[in-house]
């Protein structure tokens, strides 16, 4: 679902997970061909490639928020829970592995890495010009069925600020946090959901990077031509 904010901004929604593993019972849709497969993980409902013009910075947000709806824009409270100092280290190591493996290494760092900590009860606006705001949020999983969320703005195409909404419970203690953090990175560097296979874009969470994954990263990232290089 696209929501307009403006003639040429929109925010996309729908970018989930659920926290379900069914890597295998596919049915009739994993007849689909790696061609419609890929369609669906760069190009999406849009019908066009989303993706940033500029390396994102990534902003961390150590205060736990209240998930209040699907809304970026507006918002949400943070409280007086925060993730520790070991937390935050293995969340920022998670998130650059994956921008590595979504980039197929065109990427390896993001431009800044930057933690913040807001006072308990003031609003924390998580999609900021340039960066992808990554958090934990207290019931997005009870009151939406889902484990997390990725956002993204795109102007003309080109994606300008993003955010990743982690549910606080699963990703503190589910042993499959890291390939929901993967997944969810994965739509705010504008890859969309891929319904028709396993891959690390599959709804349920549950599926590492496979070699389909690989070869759609490929082709959105392709490598730099060494023959220009002076």
């Amino acid at each position: 679902m696209a929501i307009l904010l403006g003639a040429l901004a929109c925010l996309i929604f729908g970018a989930r997970s659920e926290a379900r593993t069914d890597a295998t019972a596919m049915g009739p849709a994993a007849l689909t061909t790696d061609a419609a497969a890929t369609h669906e993980m760069l190009e999406g409902p849009s019908g066009h490639r989303e993706a940033w013009t500029t390396t994102p910075a990534l902003l961390i947000e150590t205060s736990v928020m209240d998930y209040a709806s699907g809304d970026l824009s507006s918002g949400f409270v943070a409280t007086s829970e925060q993730l520790s100092g070991a937390e935050v280290a293995q969340l920022t190591a998670d998130l650059t592995t994956a921008l590595g493996a979504l980039t197929a290494d065109t990427v390896k760092t993001f431009r800044t890495i930057v933690r913040e900590t807001a006072p308990a009860g003031t609003i924390v606006k998580v999609l900021r010009k340039g960066q992808i705001v990554v958090g934990r949020y207290r019931g997005v999983q009870s009151k939406t069925g889902n484990v997390g969320f990725g956002g993204r703005m795109t102007r003309d195409g080109a994606i300008t600020q993003a955010a990743v909404v982690l549910d606080a419970t699963f990703d503190a203690q589910s042993n499959q946090r890291a390939l929901l953090r993967t997944h969810e990175l994965g739509h705010a560097l504008g890859f969309n959901h891929v319904e028709s296979r396993p891959s690390v874009m599959n709804p349920r969470v549950g599926s590492a990077i496979t070699d389909f994954d690989r070869a759609a990263i490929r082709l959105a990232f392709p490598a730099p031509d060494s023959s220009t290089a002076r």
